[in-house]
């Protein structure tokens, strides 16, 4: 039934590609600083979210009734190509047949690719439920997706409290995209290695890219420069992979993309990763310093748009590999909590503490 699910209700968002542009500098003149502070962001931030949830309720609404036509109305003409009504609500059927939508457990709205994007956690019978809908630029229901949630592997290394202080490996005010404990804020959860990862983006002005978000260089995190959040030793180097298409293309063969491990405390080791080719100016043995700069952000590897990823693991392999050097899987490694020290959430000050999707962050002062 969970097969049926999304394959009845999982309703894609149609993108196109377009050639990719070269590594590009932080002291290129076309490369935008990050905002300042959160004032910058904080109103358009805040009107995103609202008229995100306003729509979705709306649209909740409209099925808790039993009204899909209404619903079906709301549509792209992208979507409405892919579905009927009469699938739409069949679809519904097939999800409340197990047990209807019961209380909000937890929500989120976020902006991605010109879409805007709401998910909901809704208790179902003995389980939770997650919805996801999309809004494309005009309004438009873009994608919608009802998908069970799965209980999340124990985490044995919870309570870990590394005695490294760690700073945000950035400068200026970055949007934490994904982070925090459960998988509505951080979907990394689901797996052992990166499970108390991070993904930042830089948003302005309403989204990630200014322009129409087809090339990198749209993107105002792409060329920033990721800094090392604490002294180590850099134990490995990617520097040489190609980038992919925003929005349209990723790299399975290669995750990771261009990556620099650094080993920050015996058993303690740090990634960061998708950077852009050429761009990384450290090398196999060197010690660094906090907030040294490491390479520049890009979008190699499975990376759907130029963002830095964090985490910290207690080993220094996160993929195995078969004789012939190709990735097979995840390795056995342990994600560590990866606490940031003397930041600002959304402008309020924090000692320590672990970013949420959602909130924006930036070094203090």
């Amino acid at each position: 039934m969970n097969r049926q699910l999304r394959c009845g209700l999982a309703l894609l968002v149609m993108l196109l590609a377009l050639p990719i542009a070269g590594v590009r500098a932080q002291d290129d003149p076309a490369v935008e600083p990050p905002p300042a502070d959160y004032g910058e962001v904080a109103a358009a931030y805040t009107e995103m979210e609202n008229t995100t949830i306003t729509d979705a309720n709306r649209m909740i609404d409209l099925m808790l009734s039993g009204d899909f036509a209404a619903i079906y109305e709301q549509f792209s003409d992208e979507v409405k190509a892919l579905v009927t009504v009469e699938q739409l609500e069949t679809g519904y059927q097939q999800v409340t047949s197990a047990g209807p939508l019961g209380e909000l457990i937890s929500s989120r709205a976020i902006a991605v690719n010109s879409q805007r994007v709401y998910i909901a956690q809704y208790a179902w019978g003995d389980n939770a439920i997650t919805l996801t809908v999309a809004f494309n630029a005009a309004g438009e229901i873009s994608g919608l997706n009802f998908v069970p949630v799965t209980p999340l592997l124990g985490d044995p290394r919870a309570d870990y409290q590394s005695a490294v202080v760690f700073r945000l490996p950035f400068d200026g005010l970055w949007n934490t995209f994904w982070g925090g404990p459960d998988v509505l804020h951080n979907y990394h959860v689901a797996a052992a290695p990166p499970r108390h990862a991070y993904d930042f983006v830089v948003w302005k002005d309403g989204s990630t890219f200014g322009g129409d978000g087809t090339s990198l260089e749209d993107y105002y995190a792409y060329g920033q420069p990721a800094l090392a959040p604490a002294d180590g030793e850099v134990i490995t180097v990617v520097n040489d992979l190609p980038e992919v298409t925003p929005q349209v293309e990723m790299d399975p063969a290669h995750p990771a993309g261009n990556h620099v491990v650094i080993q920050v405390a015996e058993g303690e080791y740090l990634f960061i990763a998708h950077m852009q080719p050429g761009s990384i100016q450290v090398e196999v043995g060197d010690m660094v310093d906090a907030g040294q700069v490491i390479g520049l952000t890009g979008n190699s590897g499975s990376s759907s748009e130029p963002h830095i990823h964090i985490h910290l693991q207690d080993t220094p392999e996160m993929f195995t590999t078969d004789e012939s050097g190709t990735i097979i899987g995840l390795s056995d490694a342990q994600g560590l909590p990866l606490v940031f020290t003397f930041y600002l959430a959304n402008g309020e000050p924090v000692a320590a503490g672990v970013p949420i999707g959602g909130q924006f962050v930036q070094n203090a002062p």
